[in-house]
Order: C-alpha cells, then sequence, then structure tokens
C-alpha cells in the first residue's frame, strides 16, 4: 500500500536581482513570470532564464547571463500576507 501525503507546493517567498536588467525590474520579473506568493517550478523557471538569456544576446547582450539561487525555508518564513 502507497500513502501520499501532499503538501502544499513550494512558493516564491521573494526576489532579488543583481546587476542591471535591461528593462525595468518589474518588467524583467514579468517576462520571467517570477513574483512573491507564485509556485516555485525549478525546471519551468530554469527554461525561462534560458530563453530569456538566448533573446539578450540576438539583441546584443553578447555576454548575458543569469543564475538561479533559490533559497528554501519553511513555509512561515515565506508568508506574503
Amino acid at each position: 500500500m502507497l500513502t501520499i501525503d501532499p503538501h502544499e507546493r513550494t512558493r516564491i517567498g521573494s526576489v532579488e536581482l543583481a546587476g542591471t536588467p535591461p528593462a525595468s525590474k518589474a518588467d524583467f520579473l514579468d517576462r520571467l513570470a517570477i513574483a512573491p506568493g507564485r509556485p516555485y517550478e525549478s525546471a519551468k523557471l530554469s527554461e525561462r532564464i534560458r530563453k530569456q538569456v538566448e533573446s539578450l544576446k540576438r539583441r546584443g547582450y553578447y555576454e548575458a547571463k543569469m543564475d538561479l539561487a533559490a533559497r528554501l525555508g519553511p513555509p512561515e518564513f515565506f508568508e506574503t500576507g
């Protein structure tokens, strides 16, 4: 017998950017579909980041790069309101 105990999905608590995005922070994060409270989906986010870097390189930002650094904590740590 297999028992599955589902838990609440991991959500984004906060977002920090280092460096200077080529657009406003809000627009840039919107393109990546990142916002506090949204579900954290590592594989999907990594794919969106990859596509965004490719787009930047096509527009002349040849050294564009992005790295994802996730810090996980208990659910109450990420309360959004």
